[in-house]
């Protein structure tokens, strides 16, 4: 198989020769701008032929258009800064205003897409990352300064007013990245578990935005959603409108993927891999035995291997990047 044939074998559940792997992460002093953005996801994939591409790209270009001030200090390890935060008071929810999705830095994000889709030779399957709008509006309030909840709790309607223009905005972004000829997206929440709300406030306030976007993405056949951090609700989310639903599986309050299949059946592939400390630092016996668990867990169909959330690339190990590159010929034998 070639690496179209093997992920689109994996995404409807049919036989493969093996699991289809890949890795992500960030190239902080790169992706700050188009041309290193495509070069690093380029560079990246020819150094260890991925089946599958999740472009990684700066996550503050979600609200820079609405006026975050970001900086980076051109150091690969180093984070980008917000030095300036597009809400820290309620009426600033009802200042946002819908952004077109050809201009400033969305525009460029679409630009970046089709670089990458053209470099690639339309050999591997790609993907773009696209977060869910309480994961934009948390990072827009500040996710450390407890602002969001404090809105959702006591100014609702202010909130709903700016969820409302960012889901509209990402909305027309989907849409347009469906132009550029990628194959998917990477639909990431951080919200979606029981440490930042439950289940059915989280299905009753953000789920409605989430379905906003995502109506843009029918027709993609790749769109991968990303349930993070730990105590996911993989129960309540198992019927999104998507082709593939990727977790941690290392967390203890997440499900194992025999568990999963008991809640999606066959409707959509599974994906996920090993935890971002043991891929990033951990001993290659510590890795071989994450993957050997994992792999054994998930079986040899409808699953997609990668990490297991998005790692720093100038922190993570080139042995251990190998590792996972290989686990999918090599995992029986760790």
């Amino acid at each position: 198989m070639d690496k179209r044939e093997r992920v689109e074998a994996a995404l409807t559940g049919k036989k493969l020769d093996r699991v289809p792997v890949s890795a992500w992460g960030h190239f902080f002093n790169k992706e700050v701008t188009v041309d290193g953005f495509v070069s690093s996801m380029l560079d990246f994939q020819e150094h260890y032929d991925w089946d599958y591409m999740k472009m990684q790209a700066r996550y503050t270009y979600h609200f820079e258009d609405w006026g975050a001030v970001v900086t980076q200090s051109g150091r690969p390890g180093d984070w980008p800064v917000i030095e300036k935060l597009p809400v820290t008071r309620p009426e600033d929810w009802t200042r946002l205003r819908i952004q077109k999705p050809r201009e400033g830095v969305l525009g460029s994000m679409i630009h970046a897409a089709e670089g990458i889709r053209v470099g690639l030779g339309g050999k591997t399957p790609c993907i773009m990352t696209v977060f869910s709008p309480l994961m934009i509006a948390h990072m827009m309030a500040g996710d450390t300064t407890g602002t969001l909840l404090r809105h959702l709790r006591e100014e609702r309607e202010s909130l709903k007013a700016g969820m409302e223009v960012i889901a509209e905005t990402f909305r027309l972004f989907v849409a347009e990245l469906r132009k550029t000829g990628i194959d998917g997206i990477f639909y990431a929440t951080k919200q979606a578990n029981d440490d930042f709300m439950g289940a059915a406030e989280y299905q009753a306030f953000a789920r409605p935005y989430d379905e906003q976007v995502l109506s843009a993405a029918k027709g993609f056949p790749f769109v991968m959603l990303h349930l993070c951090m730990d105590k996911i609700h993989l129960k309540e989310m198992a019927d999104y409108p998507v082709t593939m639903v990727h977790w941690d599986p290392t967390l203890k309050g997440n499900p194992s993927y025999t568990e999963a299949r008991a809640l999606t059946g066959d409707r959509v592939a599974l994906g996920g891999g090993p935890s971002r400390p043991t891929l990033a630092q951990g001993s290659p016996a510590e890795l071989k035995g994450e993957l050997k668990t994992i792999l054994t867990d998930a079986g040899d169909r409808h699953f997609l291997l990668g990490p297991g959330c998005s790692v720093l690339i100038a922190e993570t190990l080139e042995e251990n990047l190998r590792i996972l590159r290989n686990a999918p010929e090599e995992y029986q034998d760790y």
